[in-house]
């Protein structure tokens, strides 16, 4: 059964310090407790250039790590070009739909 939770990350400003998905990628700590929150519905809310885009795939990279079975995975942005980028950064991934 899964949960309802709702993980929001409200990060004051980007202080990379932890690692995650790829020895390239850091993430603080606000950013890694909203990746590794796999379970859920989460809502990502930041100002700009505090790292969202980098989390949002972070974040799909570990559901589908932690549950290859997952069918389908949605994600919503308000804005054509985040939709965009995230796309480009998923680099056409299978079963993960992205709208805004």
């Amino acid at each position: 059964m899964s949960t309802n939770t709702i993980t929001k990350f409200y990060p004051q400003h980007p202080v990379p310090n932890l690692t995650l998905v790829s020895p390239q990628q850091h993430f603080n700590a606000e950013q890694l407790a909203a990746i590794t929150a796999i379970d859920g519905i989460s809502m990502i809310v930041s100002g700009a250039g505090t790292g969202k885009t980098s989390c949002i795939i972070g974040k799909i990279k570990q559901i589908k790590k932690h549950h290859p079975e997952a069918r389908m995975l949605l994600v919503i942005s308000f804005t054509r070009k985040a939709v965009d980028e995230i796309r480009h950064r998923l680099d056409n991934e299978q079963h993960v739909h992205v709208v805004t």
